[in-house]
């Protein structure tokens, strides 16, 4: 489809204010949310099962990745609390040995595991804790950093993908 345009018009529709830079806000605005859609797509099913062993228990973390619309973007983003960890980590040297860690850790030895009895389950418990507290949690203290590969890898190619699908579409 051809659009002509006399040059009275194509000064109108192509200042500052005009038609072609409001279609070309939207374009950029909607690519910009496809993409933080997207980049939450591929996390949660690329990203996060090739971490070996993937930080999956009940799926909390997973499920948390959120994406939101901002006044000129949008933004993708995990908001489980410890999110945080599991991106960056925890050095040894911050690793608490507390009762509700160990109960925790025990729930979850059982959970894994299979079969342990309540005193099973805390002695694995106490071997897990005394591990994180000599290396630390999650990568060795430096965390799996998997949103922070995926932006440094993968998000500048995804961002050009759909900005091109969305400012090409502008005319169609």
């Amino acid at each position: 489809m051809s659009i002509v345009l006399t040059l009275e018009q194509a000064a109108d529709h192509f200042a500052i204010k005009g038609q072609f830079a409001d279609n070309l806000r939207v374009a950029v605005l909607k690519g910009l949310y496809s993409t933080a859609l997207r980049a939450k797509n591929e996390i949660v099913t690329k990203e996060i099962p090739k971490v070996d062993p993937p930080p999956v228990n009940k799926g909390v973390y997973r499920a948390g990745w959120q994406v939101q619309k901002i006044p000129n973007g949008a933004v993708f983003y995990n908001s489980v609390p410890y999110a945080r960890y599991i991106e960056w980590g925890v050095p040894a040297m911050n690793v608490v040995a507390s009762t509700k860690a160990i109960e925790a850790l025990a729930e979850w030895a059982r959970k894994k595991f299979g079969g342990l009895d309540e005193k099973q389950a805390l002695r694995v418990a106490y071997a897990i804790m005394t591990n994180m507290k000599k290396h630390g949690i999650f990568g060795r203290g430096k965390g799996l950093q998997i949103m922070t590969t995926y932006v440094e890898e993968r998000l500048f190619y995804v961002l050009k993908e759909e900005l091109t699908r969305e400012i090409n579409g502008i005319y169609k």
